[in-house]
């Protein structure tokens, strides 16, 4: 269970580079070394929407995500 304190820093991190950075620290703590997070509000039965209207997060080193997050 991820701790109500940690939880309230997520919560009211004031920029996306802060909140990311927190989350990935904490998951390093889980043994997690890599994370990729993924989100849209265009989604359909058939399509992710837009790539330009997707919010795609990685630590991923640049030479696994231009081969495999390249849109």
């Amino acid at each position: 269970m991820i701790p109500t304190q940690d939880l309230n820093a997520f919560l009211h991190a004031p920029t996306i580079e802060d909140l990311w950075g927190l989350l990935t620290r904490r998951m390093e703590d889980y043994g997690f070394d890599r994370l990729i997070y993924g989100a849209t509000r265009y989604r359909t039965a058939t399509s992710l929407g837009d790539p330009d209207d997707f919010v795609l997060l990685t630590n991923h080193a640049p030479e696994f995500t231009e081969g495999h997050l390249d849109f």
